[in-house]
């Protein structure tokens, strides 16, 4: 039996980015950088020389996922579709865990790429105290975020905010210091961190094509205006055709600039979505869920983003139903054209033949003339000489067959032409 050739590819993606169990307390660390799809701004580089202080085998560093674990650190390294992400978690606070991941963090700020997510979330167990001054320290007060969550087994803050020292933070309570628990659910935030920033990417590029859009919109109604105020005629339907597939290629033009990145910011808003979803939130006192916080902000950018894109295509709808009304005009005018040059066409060759007709009528009679004149010629030679006399008689007897003949012969020639 043969193997499908992609079977164990496939099912090795479905297990390539299980969680990582995460102690409590611990902090985490949470980086992500644009690569695009050609990977020209891939950080591996720099995430593989601090993997070297690890003394960790590096062969599978091409692999979608990494996990690296010493005493005192764990690091995964992901690599995405256009991104790839950084985590390292601090199994504790000793010195000469600090010490490394200070390292690390300096070696991977030397990577010239474009850094979008840069994230700090501190776990925190059951059996520890959690003063409303160390939230407020950590995410803020005023502005920040929170909600009971996992089924009221856990709680988390933050104020979706990059502060100074450029890292957003979170804090999330557990009442189990189960690992593995730990880990799913700090996954599930890092990842709303990371995709809601990556959903954002759409909003600068959605409104400046707003803007031009709404350029775009402007000529296609004036064109719209001027080119009623005009005649039908063929020449003038061409030209407003001509300028209707300008303002055409421009549209689709801005559909291919924009379109990946609203798609994909349409798909990373709807993982932040389920995401949210998998947090199973209840309200905490004095708190705004994170979930409505999103909403709030972040939902006018995307639907900024989604409204483009029915804006483009409703205006290529038009735009298309406007070039096939002028096209239609453009077919009835060549029509028109089309019969009034056969009709010319039809005119003249009647006139034609009505001419060829006078012009066989005259060269049977000229034809004719100088047959009769070389018959009277012969005739009056005939008559001379004492052979008959009476030549006009004779002529004009002749003339009616010799008329005649020269018109059949000529008849006949005609057909045979």
């Amino acid at each position: 039996m043969r193997e499908h050739e992609l079977r164990y590819k496939i099912d090795a993606e479905i297990h390539s980015r299980p969680p990582l169990s995460i102690p409590t307390p611990g902090r985490i660390l949470h980086f992500a950088w644009l690569t695009g799809f050609r990977k020209k701004a891939n950080p591996g580089a720099a995430v593989k020389k601090a993997l070297r202080l690890l003394d960790k085998d590096l062969s599978t560093f091409e692999s979608p996922q990494i996990i690296v674990e010493t005493d005192n650190l764990k690091i995964k390294w992901e690599q995405h579709s256009e991104f790839a992400s950084f985590t390292l978690v601090l199994l504790n606070e000793s010195e000469d865990g600090k010490k490394l991941a200070n390292r690390i963090t300096e070696i991977l700020d030397t990577h010239k790429g474009k850094r979008l997510v840069a994230c700090q979330l501190y776990v925190i167990g059951g059996n520890q105290a959690l003063p409303e001054n160390t939230i407020r320290e950590l995410v803020g007060f005023n502005q920040s975020a929170g909600a009971i969550i996992g089924g009221d087994t856990a709680k988390v803050w933050t104020d979706f905010r990059i502060d100074m020292d450029g890292f957003s933070k979170i804090v999330l309570w557990l009442d189990s210091v189960v690992p593995s628990r730990a880990g799913r659910i700090t996954q599930r935030l890092l990842e709303i961190e990371t995709y809601r920033m990556m959903a954002m990417l759409g909003f600068p590029v959605a409104r400046k094509a707003h803007g031009i859009l709404s350029e775009i919109e402007g000529r296609f109604s004036t064109i719209i205006h001027d080119a009623s105020l005009q005649d039908m005629e063929l020449e003038s339907l061409k030209h407003w055709f001509e300028k209707l597939q300008a303002v055409s290629s421009e549209v689709s033009r801005l559909i291919d600039q924009t379109e990946y990145r609203l798609s994909a910011t349409h798909a990373y808003s709807a993982i932040v979505q389920q995401r949210l979803q998998d947090l199973r939130e209840e309200s905490m006192e004095g708190k705004t869920r994170p979930s409505v916080f999103l909403e709030r902000r972040m939902g006018p950018a995307m639907a900024t983003c989604e409204s483009l894109r029915r804006r483009q295509d409703k205006l290529l709808a038009r735009i298309d139903s406007a070039s096939a009304m002028f096209q239609g005009h453009m077919e009835i005018a060549m029509g028109l054209q089309n019969n009034a040059i056969l009709k010319t066409i039809k005119t003249n060759a009647e006139q034609q033949v009505k001419l060829q007709h006078t012009v066989e009528g005259l060269s049977v009679v000229a034809i004719s003339y100088y047959l009769l004149g070389i018959i009277s010629l012969l005739l009056k030679g005939g008559e001379k000489a004492g052979l008959f006399s009476g030549w006009e008689i004779l002529a004009a007897i002749l003339a009616p067959p010799a008329i005649a003949a020269v018109w059949l012969f000529l008849r006949r020639l005609k057909n045979k032409i």
